[in-house]
This record gives C-alpha cells, structure tokens and sequence, in this order.
C-alpha cells in the first residue's frame, strides 16, 4: 500500500485527544527547560506567577503574556548590552552552538534575528518533509527554490530541509531575478517551484520574452507558494493554476494547503511540535477553536528550541476549521485572513490586501492584478473613502477605464458592503518584485 503520510505514526493522530496528551507532555519539557536555560522566560514566568510544573492542560498558557515582536528587539539589545551578541536573552544555548540564522530587518533598520540551534534544524526538517510528501513530491524530484536566499527564513532553511528529504534542490534564489528563475526553470525542468505569489505572477508575463514559451511549457506541476497573500486566494489561485498547469498549494511555518480547487485552508502538519492559539487581536483574550473561529494566532514551541517563543504573536490573522477536510488529509486547518499591520478599517469594515486582491483579481485579464491602497493617514483606521488604484492589462483602451472602475467599485461594494474610490492606471505603473509585495502607497509623513 502506498505511503500517505512521511510520519505515518504521528501525522495520522494529528487533531486528535491522543496527540494531545503528547502535547502536553511535550509543553511542560519545553517550558521547564526554557525556564531553566533563559534568563528572559526565568524572569517573564517570575512576574506572570507562572509555575510550568504545575500546567495541568494546554490552556493553561494562557496565564503568560503574548511574546511579541517588540519583546524580540528588547530581548536582543538586552543581550548586545549584557553578553555582546543580538541573539535575545530569550537563547536557550551559547551563541557558539548556534548552526544558522534567518533575520528580517522589520521598520528600524536593526535585523530581528532567527536563531536556528541542532534541535530546530531537525525539527525544521522534518515538519516540512511532512509537507512536501503531503504536496506530492518524493526524494529525487526536482524542487527550484525561488523564495529569497539572503537571510530570508524561507530561502536557506528551505534548501536544507529540501536537501534533507532527498530532492535534487535548484537554490536559484529570488535575488537574481525572474530572467534567472525561468532560465534555470527551462534547463533543469523543476516538477515544483517554491516561491512568492508575486514571483509567480511575474513569470506568467516575463516567460514569452525570456525563454520564448509560456510559462505552462516548463513542465512546473507544482507551485508551492508563501511569503504574501496569494495562494489562499480563489481568483489568484486560479490564475495561476491554469497559467502554470500546475497544482498551487499554499505554505506557512509548519502549515500546508492541499490543493482542492476550493481553497480549504492549510493542514497544520507540525500540531506535535508547535501549539497555536486564537486570540482576539486587541484585547489579547483566548478564542475557542471551532469551526469558523478568527482571531490573532500565537504560537508556542513544544521542543527544546534554542531561542524559543511561547506564545509569539507574528501578527497574522487566522480562521481555523476543526471539521475533516474533503481532501482526507489529518489535521486542523488554518487559513491567513490578514495580517495586523495590514489592516484596515473603513466604516467600520475590516479590510485586508487579500480582499482587495481577489476582488481585482475576478474582473481577469482586464486588468494586470496589480493594485495599490492609497493611504492618506496612518492605518488602521480610514477616514472617508477607500482609495484604490488599479492596473488596466496592456491591450485595454483608456476610454474603457471609467467602466472598469466601477465595475471594481461595484464589486467591492456587493462583497464588502463599502464602496472605494478606484482609479485605473497604465500597465506597468508599479514595479514588480520577486520578493514580498507592498500594497500602500503612504501619502501622509510617517
């Protein structure tokens, strides 16, 4: 009988009481074990009164304050000021026994850095293993990796857990551009591509010229994509699927989509090494995980991690579904709304990129799907109308683009019950990226 699973005896348990039990096992080590080898989480239990000996379920995590990203910045210029290394107070082992770093540079300027020690590489490894077999590759298939290799936790990771399950790994990276992507595409003959939906995208226009074929010639079957909006999007996901003729699942941490033409979420693969939680974006109170449930997702590390987070907020937005999914893969699902940066309320509507995206995305070729928020004040919160500006396709008349814009008009307003000020604008008017997309475009002084 075939495999379905690369962790047939875990992965078959996953959403389920007894994989629980293991959970719970597992938190408490972690927790003890943080505790014990960080001077941050000694004193963050100290001040929350929290005794990890004395957990008795899952929920009691709850009694810790959320780790945010502010928490990673002090926690790093602590340990500069203290010890001389940015790795966070919050490390679990001496900076000599650190294998790898990832890092994002965030709005200041310092790198956030992420800490990679033995243990989380074999973690890392094995949780995506679980989701490259679930997207239907095997060892000795061919995997581009196209996400950005400089530091980009998505990039070097990527390589070596792909390494490690056993395909033949075509690092190209995004950092050299959509001509070298598709050049390397049309040697090696990937079965999947890994990268950003905007990557994505680029190559449906830039094949022709490039390697003079359409993208769907390249025999890529398989678009694993991450990094941004895109791939949970029905409008965006069908575009690529029939530009590529290729399957497109969608991607984040340990979480994987299948690749149901009805876009069902990601199947999280890694429950027995990370717990996530649902809490209300602002008053930070615990959301009961049910069918449908939204809220802020906070995770916690349930392995030796060796600069852990309990309880991280990464600032998405997640709806989860606990039902079976049609597709009969284990595990609850998780879907990305948005993320808190990027929200917007207008009226008294929450708006994120992904909805305007698929909005857009639905009138077709008419338009490029390229899009721009105009902000004229600081976010979240809109004052008057929506602004929008929209990219007309190549071969659509300017006299065309008043109808068009309020047929985008009309649309947001049928799907969101508010109504934008859309402006169409020429092809090419904003630049294209291989790497994360920006959809504002801030008029007022930051």
């Amino acid at each position: 009988m075939r495999r379905r699973y690369w962790n047939e005896k875990i992965e078959k348990k996953l959403g389920t009481p007894e994989l629980d039990a293991l959970r719970l096992r597992r938190l408490k080590k972690a927790l003890i074990y943080f505790k014990e080898n960080s001077p941050f989480y000694r004193r963050r239990f100290k001040e929350a009164g929290f005794d990890p000996e004395r957990i008795k379920s899952l929920e009691d995590i709850k009694y810790l304050p959320p780790f945010t990203k502010d928490d990673i910045r002090m926690s790093q210029a602590e340990s500069m000021e203290r010890y001389g290394h940015p790795y966070g107070i919050h490390l679990t082992i001496k900076p000599r026994e650190i294998a790898l770093l990832s890092a994002t540079s965030g709005t200041t300027g310092e790198p956030t850095f992420y800490v990679f020690g033995k243990e989380d590489i074999k973690v890392w490894c094995e949780v995506r293993a679980r989701a490259l077999w679930r997207v239907g590759l095997r060892p000795g298939d061919t995997l581009m990796i196209a996400f950005g290799l400089g530091m980009f936790v998505g990039g070097v990771p990527n390589v070596i857990a792909a390494q490690h399950f056993g395909l033949v790994t075509v690092p190209v990276g995004a950092e050299g551009g959509s001509t070298k992507v598709l050049s390397f595409a049309r040697l090696t003959r990937p079965k999947a591509l890994m990268g950003t939906p905007s990557l994505a995208k680029i190559l449906v226009e830039r094949a022709p010229e490039v390697v003079g074929k359409k993208v769907g010639e390249l025999g890529i079957k398989k678009l694993i994509l991450g990094g941004e909006p895109g791939a949970g999007v029905k409008e965006v996901r069908g575009f690529l699927s029939r530009e590529f003729d290729a399957e497109i699942y969608d991607l984040q941490g340990p979480n994987v989509s299948c690749h149901l033409p009805d876009y069902a979420g990601m199947h999280r693969v890694g429950d027995d090494y990370y717990l996530h939680e649902l809490v209300d974006p602002v008053t930070k109170e615990p959301i009961p995980l049910e069918d449908g449930a939204e809220g802020e997702v906070l995770v916690t590390h349930l392995f030796r991690a060796s600069a852990p987070f309990v309880r991280y907020a990464p600032g998405d937005i997640h709806r989860v579904f606990i039902s079976p999914c049609s597709c009969g893969f284990s595990g609850f699902r998780t879907m990305i709304v948005g993320r808190t940066d990027d929200m917007l309320k207008v009226k008294g509507v929450i708006i994120y990129p992904s909805t305007v995206q698929g909005i857009v995305a639905s009138l077709g070729t008419r338009l490029t799907g390229e899009f721009r928020i105009v902000l004229k004040s600081p976010p979240p919160r809109v004052d008057g109308t929506l602004n929008l500006q929209v990219e007309a396709a190549p071969d659509v008349p300017a006299e065309k683009w008043e109808l068009i814009a309020r047929e985008v008009e009309e649309k947001f307003k049928e799907k969101t019950g508010i109504r934008p000020m859309v402006k169409i604008v020429s092809a090419g008017t904003f630049p294209r990226t291989e790497h994360k997309k920006e959809f504002f475009i801030r008029e007022y002084a930051k």
